[in-house]
């Protein structure tokens, strides 16, 4: 399907820079419900709550982990090819039906990289490994109806990417690659990749990603790869040091995003705030995490149960709140 002109033109048009509201924050209930996990994330990736379960991997031991929703470890799988020297795990997702897909890089006894999607069973045991062919993939993310969605990074034969190509690919469930959407060129072309860290979530009408590059909040239609809008924190914020460390889209479509904040007095310590996209005002509404945030312990929003909010303190707990 080419998409490509119909993209690129929206993107330029639709890009806004975000403003915060004058009005009053939201506030985040008091817990429903609280569990205490049980792992440390130290040395991971950053968790995601998706389906009912929180999933978490490990940065260079090729290890995916899903967590219940009583903060239990339920499943811990290794996934790469025989006789891997390293595998690094950028994400992984879960299937609506049960199994996942991750997202690895491979360094061989050899020396030599490669960049695959595993895809896993329910058990963890690995089925496939898809190479990818002078790509990379940053994120996976499995749609409702199945089918997968991966934010891709493509480069030369020296790995320096290279300046065309589409970065959202579209799999079908059983990992046929069925087209693909969003220009690389819709975004600055320096040495940055856009989205590094994308948090990459999907919901039945849109697909939505963290540019870190650009600071930007990204949403792109799944049914025509038309883009949808990115909302991004405004000139004067990055430049006190404010970043969006992390993202969380409900399968409603709220999106909540995470950051962080240098202290204005130069003092070596970092400020976390929660914010909640308003698309149609292109604001980003605060919240007031006061209910359930200890005294200098972060809060981060990892996703929705239902009509709640999980939220977590340090990677510690799991909370089910709503936003009011």
């Amino acid at each position: 399907m080419d998409r490509t002109p119909s993209v690129g033109i929206t993107l330029v048009a639709a890009a806004a820079a975000v403003c915060v509201v004058a009005q009053g924050p939201l506030r985040l209930s008091r817990p429903e419900k609280t569990v205490v996990v049980n792992w440390n994330f130290a040395h991971q990736g950053v968790p995601k709550w998706e389906r009912g379960v929180l999933l978490d991997h490990g940065v260079e031991d090729g290890k995916i982990v899903m967590i219940g929703a009583d903060g239990q470890v339920k499943l811990q799988a290794t996934v790469g090819p025989p006789g891997a020297q390293k595998v690094r795990i950028a994400d992984v997702t879960q299937a609506p039906g049960g199994g996942f897909v991750a997202a690895i890089g491979v360094v061989a006894e050899t020396g030599e990289s490669r960049a695959y999607l595993a895809w896993l069973n329910a058990a963890g045991r690995t089925q496939k490994l898809e190479p990818l062919e002078s790509a990379a993939a940053v994120g996976v993310e499995f749609a409702p109806d199945g089918t997968l969605w991966a934010l891709v990074r493509k480069h030369d034969a020296d790995d320096n990417e290279i300046a065309s190509y589409e970065m959202l690919e579209h799999y079908s469930a059983d990992g046929n690659l069925l087209d693909s959407a969003l220009p690389r060129q819709s975004f600055p072309l320096d040495a940055t990749y856009p989205a590094w860290f994308p948090c990459l979530q999907v919901t039945k009408d849109r697909i939505g990603f963290l540019s870190n590059g650009t600071n930007e909040w990204v949403e792109v239609s799944p049914l025509d790869g038309k883009l949808l809008g990115r909302w991004g924190l405004r000139a004067a914020w990055g430049a006190r040091g404010m970043r969006i460390d992390s993202a969380a889209m409900t399968p409603g479509g709220d999106v909540y995003l995470n950051t962080s904040e240098r202290d204005p007095k130069g003092v070596r310590k970092t400020r976390f705030s929660v914010f909640r996209l308003d698309r149609a005002k292109n604001d980003l509404i605060p919240m007031d995490v006061a209910p359930i945030a200890l005294d200098g312990v972060q809060v981060t929003i990892l996703g929705g149960d239902g009509n709640r909010l999980v939220a977590t303190q340090g990677f510690a707990t799991l909370e089910w709140v709503m936003a009011e």
